[in-house]
């Protein structure tokens, strides 16, 4: 059975754990040349698959908004049939999700959103972009820079850095850590936001509730008032 033929989603993600052996594209062992010869059949259509739509309730993030920035692609890896949510970069590569992986159709590249606002909000991951988005609307009309991949910071900060302040998103996580303190060591005007969700590991987790095992969580700081929630307002 062919990915993008079926309709059922139970069987949708049967067969896209059958199609996919190694689920991620990272670990691949051909060059980025040989995986871009190897792509034939580059589709791009509305969100509408079932098993993508379903990957997108159980995140939490609601139709409409991801449907506003993402695609739902289809394609042939050395004649093998995918599906994912497609979420488009600067250079034309696209960020790909499906249950069973994440990856990205070359080429690699930050995600830029110029809004001409003096603030900018910094993410790892196009899924805690949309996150932010569900849980503060207004917030599509703020400046945003999706990483695509924590490696990536280097190339943000020229867009980073024409804005007077800069909400970093980051991750719960040791990379997460370096990369702002990368930031902050070029005196740019970073603030931390993910002390507002230490418990979890990234804005999807704190809008699913998914917290850290409590052996990960980020040791909070000693303050006479607790930390605002994620769900105030942030100044633009």
């Amino acid at each position: 059975m062919k990915l993008c033929q079926s309709n059922n989603v139970s069987d949708a993600l049967r067969a896209i754990e059958q199609a996919v052996p190694n689920p991620q594209f990272g670990s691949f062992s051909f060059r980025q040349q040989e995986f871009l010869n190897g792509i034939t059949d580059v589709e791009l259509k509305p969100l509408k698959h079932p098993a993508l739509l379903e990957l997108l309730t159980k995140r939490k993030i609601p139709v409409n908004i991801a449907s506003e920035y993402c695609k739902e692609i289809h394609y042939r890896l050395n004649d093998k049939p995918y599906f994912a949510v497609a979420f488009s970069n600067d250079k034309g590569g696209y960020e790909s999700l499906n249950p069973y992986f994440k990856g990205c159709l070359p080429p690699k590249e930050i995600s830029t959103f110029d809004r001409q606002t003096t603030t900018v909000n910094l993410f790892e991951g196009f899924m805690d972009y949309l996150s932010l988005l569900t849980l503060q609307a207004k917030q599509a009309d703020v400046s945003a820079v999706v990483l695509n991949s924590i490696t990536n910071l280097e190339r943000a900060i020229p867009f980073l850095s024409k804005h007077e302040k800069i909400n970093a998103f980051l991750d719960n996580d040791e990379a997460g850590k370096q990369a702002l303190g990368k930031l902050q060591k070029r005196n740019l005007p970073v603030v931390d936001i993910s002390i507002r969700y230490a418990e979890y590991k990234d804005v999807n987790d704190y809008l699913c509730g998914k917290k850290l095992p409590p052996f990960q969580q980020k040791m909070a700081n000693e303050t006479e008032k607790p930390k605002p929630k994620i769900g105030k307002r942030f100044k633009r």
